[in-house]
């Protein structure tokens, strides 16, 4: 380049990083379809053992191998492969402390698929269509579910409400993040004050985390409903995207005069990342439940 030097020349890595990018997603995604970290978990840890155990060639076998070890999420020494905590905690199917394969399959065969259409969006404008069948249905709902268990396991070691004795969990999709909340802080009380419909689906998550005695669920039209009390914790999860700009300045005007002076409060998106920019979506409904209808998005929704 004319009046510059080699040594003056920006590094090109993160450009590269971001282009290339959807390559490692790729391997990972089929890593984890062929179930290639339970493998090595069970103790099939070489390239014939993986190859046995997943049932692809071992030519495939140690290419996705290799690929997970130089991405970092597996150590390989002497042709033995053997899984980084992160791998062990999130990728290893039964033996995870949360199994993320479910949301891998999900960005796999729904998610990837429908950002292929994202140049038509940019020269169109039109949403990307999903293409949704019961199937798909299953696989969308399972993804979304277990990344929200992921999000609210990562908002009750994040979010520190150690302090709060009376919360308030107002209008949301999923119990979960409050339930977190309350797993590390015995003394915290929760009233949960969701949609009808959806309570009983909540007040199964709750007596399923042994929290029943603490406690209460309520119902109530999010839009409209007014808490009554004086809570020192306020969590409206995956309300805002749901409702309009108006909808959302009542809702939080009536979350302020339920919430004591000092309180803690959180209102986090959309489990999937992206705005929803056409027709409708499918509710994801609290722990696991959920509403049906027609659905067609831009590549960035899901």
């Amino acid at each position: 380049m004319k009046g510059s030097t080699m040594t003056n020349t920006p590094d090109a890595a993160r450009i590269l990083d971001i282009a290339t990018g959807y390559m490692a997603s790729k391997q990972l995604f089929e890593a984890s379809r062929i179930g290639l970290f339970s493998a090595i978990a069970a103790g099939a840890d070489t390239v014939p053992a993986i190859a046995e155990r997943t049932g692809v060639s071992p030519r495939i076998a140690q290419i996705l191998a290799d690929a997970m070890a130089g991405k970092g999420l597996l150590t390989r020494a002497d042709g033995r492969y053997a899984l980084e905590p992160d791998a062990a905690a999130y990728l290893a199917g039964e033996a995870s402390a949360l199994d993320l394969a479910p949301f891998l399959t999900f960005l796999g065969e729904i998610s990837y698929p429908h950002w292929l259409q994202f140049a038509h969006t940019v020269d169109t404008t039109e949403p990307g269509d999903l293409q949704m069948d019961d199937a798909r249905w299953g696989t969308f709902m399972a993804g979304v579910m277990t990344y929200n268990a992921l999000h609210a396991q990562e908002f009750g070691r994040l979010v520190d409400l150690s302090a709060a004795t009376n919360a308030l969990d107002f209008g949301g999709l999923s119990a979960g993040f409050a339930l977190e909340a309350m797993k590390r802080n015995a003394g915290l009380r929760t009233t949960f004050l969701y949609a009808p419909g959806f309570e009983d689906g909540v007040a199964e998550a709750v007596e399923a985390a042994g929290v029943a005695d603490r406690a209460t669920v309520e119902t109530g039209d999010t839009a409209t409903a007014q808490p009554q009390g004086a809570y020192d914790a306020v969590l409206a999860n995956h309300v805002i995207h749901r409702f309009s700009a108006e909808e959302n300045a009542q809702i939080f005007r009536n979350l302020r005069a339920a919430a004591a002076p000092g309180a803690a409060s959180n209102a986090s998106p959309r489990s999937t990342p992206g705005p929803t920019t056409a027709t409708s979506t499918r509710r994801v409904g609290c722990c696991g439940r959920s509403s049906r209808s027609t659905a067609r998005r831009s590549p960035g929704a899901t």
